[in-house]
């Protein structure tokens, strides 16, 4: 029953030092939601089955997760760190066999409950659109879950963690929203994309304002309607609106204008893509749900390569002004607490001098720290092999191309939706707080190929 899938999604078994955790504190409206929908489902059972590409290319994902964390098994000693992901942060095996197992079931409703067609975008956008308050009332130092929930306000906004993923769940709902209202002319609609834009210009997100302009342009440029052009440029307006002069509390504002977040993405990938060039083994199924993060602590990576990554993240010195690193771990410390004391020559550079005459720069540098490289495709790679990313990226994105080829505006506002999506997740990775959400729409994206309504 994919009704008793959602209800035992892995949050609910994640263990009890997560809820201390910040992260813990952003899963709690993600899970009151999974558990909402799981309601919603509860009368369904799984009578027909899926689509059949779909149903492939799900039921090959699985086999390569299993197969791939099979042979990444005791490959460390914390057993939950190779179940759950890093941090414990939920986006390990047992994650990723719940999320695949749960398209599956409700690929399968879909073609049995047309009701569910009507009924899921609804819950998509206010689902969101719920969150959306949330997002703004944090920005603004105003949350309502702070005090119950007891974390600390100056924390960045975002119910289901880092600002940049939260805007990942607005972003493709935007273009769904403003179809559904060519389609049915109901002005509710108009006003959840208007206030999903502001939202996720709310969270100051590049990337996923960039993915909003882009998929926006596209879905108007598809049917050239007067009116639909106009109601493009609103939710845009308001998105950047928002990002500029919404209230914030935060100590620092983001700045759109910076080049360096794309530098250090860039770094991270050059990284990933030499892991997978290494060794044939690694570029299928090596590396486990560590990924990034496990070929950094086991040192796959030599620190000369990292040194212009640390330049970017940190504003550290120049590579070549290195001098050495020093380990700072002892033989039987666990590898996530690897840390290097690295020796800078900063003679000359008054910038890094905190007292005169200074000639050396001392940083402290956690192996650990990076456990993705901010790009979904290549994190599944590193993660689960090749075939997996692979796989996970044709499931979302097939649909795409017969529905921009339709007249009807639900489709391409879907279509537009995920190709978004997809520009977005080639700086952000995705999270269990937003790839369900994200499955959900592929899996009314296929239902609409399928079976065109």
């Amino acid at each position: 029953m994919p009704a008793a899938l959602v209800a035992a999604y892995p949050w609910a078994l994640s263990p009890p030092s997560l809820w201390a955790e910040r992260e813990g504190v952003w899963y709690v409206p993600k899970l009151l939601l999974l558990l909402l929908l799981a309601v919603l489902l509860a009368p369904y059972g799984l009578r027909r089955p899926a689509p059949r590409l779909a149903a492939a290319l799900l039921a090959a994902q699985l086999f390569w997760l299993a197969l791939s964390s099979s042979l990444s098994y005791g490959s460390t000693q914390d057993g939950s760190f190779w179940l759950l992901g890093p941090l414990n942060r939920m986006d390990g095996p047992l994650y990723q066999s719940a999320l695949l197992l749960f398209a599956l079931g409700l690929l399968g409703l879909l073609e049995k409950e047309p009701c569910l067609e009507r009924a899921l975008p609804v819950f998509l956008l206010l689902s969101a659109l719920y969150q959306g308050v949330l997002w703004l009332w944090q920005r603004s130092g105003l949350d309502p879950l702070a005090i119950p929930l007891g974390y600390l306000p100056q924390l960045p906004p975002g119910t289901i963690g880092n600002p940049g993923m939260a805007a990942g769940l607005a972003l493709p709902l935007v273009p769904l929203a403003l179809g559904l209202w060519v389609r049915q002319g109901k002005g509710y609609w108009l006003l959840a994309a208007l206030g999903l834009a502001t939202a996720l210009g709310g969270l100051a997100n590049r990337t996923a304002l960039i993915a909003l302009v882009a998929g926006l342009s596209l879905l108007a440029a598809l049917h050239r309607e007067r009116r639909l052009w106009a109601a493009a440029l609103a939710p845009l307006a308001l998105a950047f609106l928002s990002s500029a002069a919404w209230p914030t509390t935060l100590a620092g504002k983001k700045d759109l204008t910076t080049s360096r977040t794309l530098e250090t993405r860039l770094e991270m990938w050059r990284i990933g893509l030499s892991l997978l060039a290494q060794d044939p083994q690694t570029l299928l199924v090596e590396l486990g749900p560590l990924g990034l993060q496990r070929a950094m602590v086991e040192e796959r990576v030599p620190l000369q390569q990292l040194l212009r990554l640390y330049q970017l993240e940190y504003d550290w010195p120049p590579p070549e002004r290195f001098l050495s690193a020093t380990p700072l771990w002892e033989a039987d410390d666990p590898p996530t607490s690897r840390t290097y004391l690295l020796r800078y020559n900063v003679e000359g550079l008054p910038k890094y001098h905190r007292s005169e005459g200074q000639k050396e720069f001392l940083a402290l540098q956690r192996l650990s720290n990076w456990d993705k490289a901010h790009n979904a495709y290549l994190d599944k790679a590193l993660a689960y092999g090749l075939p997996y990313g692979v796989l996970w990226a044709l499931f979302l994105l097939y649909p795409t191309l017969p529905l921009l080829r339709s007249r009807s505006p639900v489709a391409t506002g879907m279509a537009t939706g995920l190709l978004s999506l997809a520009l977005y997740y080639l700086a952000w990775f995705p999270t269990p707080g937003t790839e369900p959400w994200h499955f959900v729409l592929a899996a009314l994206a296929w239902r609409k190929v399928h079976k065109p309504g």
